[in-house]
């Protein structure tokens, strides 16, 4: 699977802010910037991928990928809102006897780090909310994909809200 360049910056609010996200999501320590896909990138090979997150450690590391969902402004001097996708995949074995506790706390660390104000560079902008959902498991069966919704399947969010100048 390719890497993602993590130097191409935008230059639009919402180019830098969806670099600002990857960045931060890549700094995580069970992500790593080696995991991160912005935009399409992610669904480049899907087979690939499912392999490849089945190869992590189980729980404590997966794959981060975001994308811009929306944009809404009026111009000059009034309020703006930018709406990023993000979705953190993980593998969870067949042995359930963990309840995910490690799944889950490192998609609450991927918050935790986005919601940190010292995580973003100056020319960004701290987002105003940020959430996750529990949306599925494939696989479970065999172990699995855990899924992890920021946003991509209509739960969670990363939205950016403030006045454009």
């Amino acid at each position: 699977m390719g890497q993602v360049d993590l130097t191409i910056t935008g230059t639009s609010f919402p180019t830098i802010q969806l670099d600002g996200v990857a960045r931060i999501a890549g700094a995580v320590s069970g992500i790593g910037s080696t995991r991160v896909y912005e935009g399409y990138k992610r669904f480049d090979d899907c087979d690939q991928f499912e392999q490849d997150v089945e190869a992590l450690n189980p729980e404590t590391a997966g794959f981060w990928s975001c994308w811009i969902s929306s944009y809404d402004s009026d111009g000059d001097g009034e309020l703006v809102r930018l709406s990023i996708n993000g979705e953190l995949v993980v593998f969870v074995p067949k042995d359930r006897t963990t309840y995910m506790n490690q799944a889950n706390e490192l998609a609450f660390e991927v918050a935790s780090a986005l919601l940190t104000t010292g995580n973003w560079q100056s020319d960004e902008v701290r987002p105003s909310g940020v959430g996750y959902r529990f949306d599925h498991i494939k696989h479970i069966e065999t172990g699995g994909l855990c899924y992890f919704d920021f946003g991509s399947f209509g739960g969670g969010r990363i939205e950016f809200v403030g006045v454009c100048t």
